[in-house]
């Protein structure tokens, strides 16, 4: 299928957006909003996107999603947090870690991660956004990072951290299986983390997403959890898509 392919991960600063047309890469972009974001996906065929969408209750408890893409990536499922409940995420945005955890305890019957906590900003902000339209699914599909680089490595996970020097180094060859061109986006990045910036390991992520968004779009999809789809009680689908090249 032609047309434009968007990948988009969170970063300080905000959304690192990257794209794929025509078999070139494109980007980054740094965007401040989720909002933006969609302005900017105008007319795109395909956006991935590495946040969760569609939240479980206490009730549903974990996502079918989040285990079944922890167990695909073996030694990398420590990459895949649970998705916070809703009644976590809805609580007021001053609440602190402390109440937060013990809030998803209480209800949940377990704790939530520092990474989760630190996430709740923007998972409130594209729940804001995805909640009044859920036909946005359609066009707007939550991914993973690491679930997309093992299916674009024939289903075989990443073997290294992305921050380490070996990880850059194989998430890029893999990149560069399908954009040859691909460094050329990374000119000036820089690979640590700065305050309101993204760093080159953000714009990885991103473009694995956008490749994926790409090749899935081409060839089919793996969707997790493979039993169906589960839904949230908003309506919204729980899901996490990659291109279809493995992870079975």
């Amino acid at each position: 299928m032609t047309g434009r392919y968007l990948g988009v991960d969170g970063c300080p600063g905000g959304w690192v957006v990257t794209g794929v047309e025509g078999g070139r890469p494109s980007g980054p972009v740094l965007l401040g909003t989720f909002a933006e974001v969609i302005d900017h996906a105008h007319g795109a065929a395909l956006v991935l996107v590495d946040i969760p969408i569609g939240l479980p209750d206490a009730r549903q408890g974990q996502r079918g999603c989040d285990v079944a893409a922890r167990q695909a990536l073996k030694q990398r499922g420590c990459c895949v947090f649970p998705a916070p409940i809703r009644e976590v995420v809805e609580l007021p945005a001053v609440s602190g870690y402390e109440e937060a955890c013990a809030r998803q305890r209480q209800l949940a019957g377990r704790g939530l991660t520092a990474q989760a906590y630190c996430l709740l900003p923007k998972i409130r902000e594209v729940d804001r956004l995805m909640r009044p339209e859920p036909g946005l699914q359609e066009r707007v599909r939550e991914s993973h990072p690491e679930l997309c680089f093992a299916a674009l490595n024939g289903g075989r996970p990443m073997r290294h951290r992305k921050r380490a020097p070996k990880g850059h180094t194989e998430r890029l060859e893999v990149l560069r299986r399908h954009l040859p061109e691909v460094d050329g986006l990374l000119d000036g990045v820089s690979s640590t983390r700065r305050r309101g910036a993204y760093a080159a390991d953000d714009v990885l992520d991103a473009l694995a997403l956008a490749v994926s968004a790409w090749l899935g779009s081409e060839r089919g999809w793996r969707v997790a959890p493979p039993r169906g789809p589960e839904h949230d009680a908003c309506g919204l689908r729980m899901e996490m898509v990659t291109a279809c090249w493995g992870l079975g």
